[in-house]
């Protein structure tokens, strides 16, 4: 019973041995297996990353590229002058005005114009009431008539003593006595005919007449009134002959001539008047001179409008101008540019195969690509599109000309249609 129960576990235990035999053979194969998977997930993890950094390089290089932006230069030339133009105002005023009233006294008895009526030279404006001065001239015309038969009767009176003193019966003081009598009759006609003729300037006087051509801007009485000799009746502008004078510091008035040809701006637009004159006196509260000026006949404005007289004032300084796209905002109250120089060969930031500035080949690009510099400047005279500026900036320099708001010191940029020849106008437009 013992033997066959060893022997049972014998049999038993000898059983694992007998399975363990074939996983002792399988194990070299699985092992193969293993490193064989491991090093092909190795190598296609190794093959994977070089790919991506073929790509990330590829793409580095395609976002260096990009990053070079095109901008616009012109070279610049300096100059020691800049001309900036000044404007004055001035007051437009009718070459003649006059408040116009009558030489006599009278009542006025009509008026021929109202405000606002245009007359011409010799026009009747307004009348006086006549019939005192046409009462009086009648008065005078019967003294003078008693007058004429008082110096023909001295005449005849003259004549008879004249010969009676040849015959000597009369005489030599009764002679003079005649020729007295006579003077002094003709002597009173002529008084009369004086008066008659005054009052024959009265009778004119009593129409108010328009000394020159212009329009009529204000009446201060209505008929009825009573006037005396000088109180104003009419006002009266010259309104088709236009002058205008305008305050000018002495320096600017040194040049200026008569009959120099100005420009002028009225009303939005501009206008050509020519110098009448310059008057000596420098006003004492203003400081300036006065230039008076003729403006165009056919103008249309009004007395009493301003005009602003455009002059060109030469300043001596050294700089240049600049497009204000040019100009950025600097440090301390000064303004910048930004110059380009060219990019150092072996340095050019980006695929030098691209096709930057409208060249065909990598070496053409490169020189195309220049890097951008910060030049500080002062601005010496502004103008709606342009500025003069001076500070760091060389004769020759390559400068950005619009859009300086998108760069920075250091960045590297390329020329929009490079152009060797391109030298920056002395005074360009705008």
């Amino acid at each position: 019973m013992n033997t066959a129960s060893e022997n049972q576990q014998d049999t038993v235990s000898q059983r694992p041995a007998r399975s363990q035999k074939p996983a002792s053979r399988r194990s070299p194969f699985i092992s193969a297996v293993l490193i064989i998977a491991v090093l092909g997930i190795t190598a296609m993890l190794a093959l994977w990353l070089t790919q991506s950094g073929e790509s990330s390089d590829d793409a580095t290089a395609s976002a260096s590229t990009s990053r070079i932006l095109p901008v616009e230069a012109r070279r610049i030339a300096l100059t020691n002058e800049y001309t900036r133009q000044r404007e004055f105002p001035g007051l437009i005023t009718a070459r003649r005005s006059v408040d116009l009233s009558f030489q006599v006294q009278g009542q006025i008895t009509e008026f021929l114009v109202d405000e606002g009526d245009k007359v011409a030279i010799g026009d009747v404006l307004a009348r006086l009431d006549t019939d005192r001065f046409t009462a009086e001239r009648a008065r005078l015309l019967a003294q003078l008539g008693e007058q004429q038969a008082v110096a023909r009767l001295a005449r005849q009176t003259l004549a008879r003593q004249q010969n009676l003193n040849r015959q000597g019966h009369t005489s030599d003081q009764r002679l003079d006595e005649a020729r007295t009598d006579l003077q002094r009759a003709n002597n009173a006609v002529a008084s009369i005919q004086a008066q008659i003729n005054l009052t024959d300037v009265n009778l004119a006087d009593a129409e108010l007449i328009a000394p020159f051509g212009g329009t009529v801007t204000r009446r201060m009485l209505d008929e009825g009134s009573v006037v005396s000799v000088g109180n104003p009746i009419l006002r009266l502008l010259e309104t088709d002959v236009l002058e205008a004078r305008v305050g000018l510091p002495p320096a600017l008035v040194v040049d200026r001539k008569s009959g120099e040809t100005l420009e002028f701006q009225w009303r939005g637009n501009t206008h050509s008047a020519v110098v009448q004159s310059i008057l000596p006196s420098v006003g004492r509260n203003s400081r300036t001179l006065t230039m008076v000026l003729d403006l165009p006949s056919n103008l249309g404005a009004h007395d009493g409008e301003l005009i602003e007289l455009v002059l060109q004032d030469p300043v001596k300084a050294d700089g240049v101008w600049l497009p204000n796209d040019a100009l950025t905002e600097g440090l301390r109250g000064l303004w910048s540019v930004y110059a380009l120089t060219p990019q150092p060969h072996g340095h050019t930031g980006a695929n030098e195969d691209g096709n930057e500035g409208g060249n065909s080949s990598g070496k053409n690009s490169a020189a195309n690509h220049y890097i951008v510099t910060r030049a500080e400047v002062e601005v010496l005279y502004a103008e709606a599109t342009r500025s003069y500026v001076s500070g760091t900036l060389s004769d020759g320099d390559l400068v950005v000309s619009h859009g300086a708001q998108r760069l920075t010191p250091g960045q590297v940029v390329s020329r929009l249609q490079p152009d060797p020849s391109d030298i920056a106008s002395r005074e360009p437009q705008g």
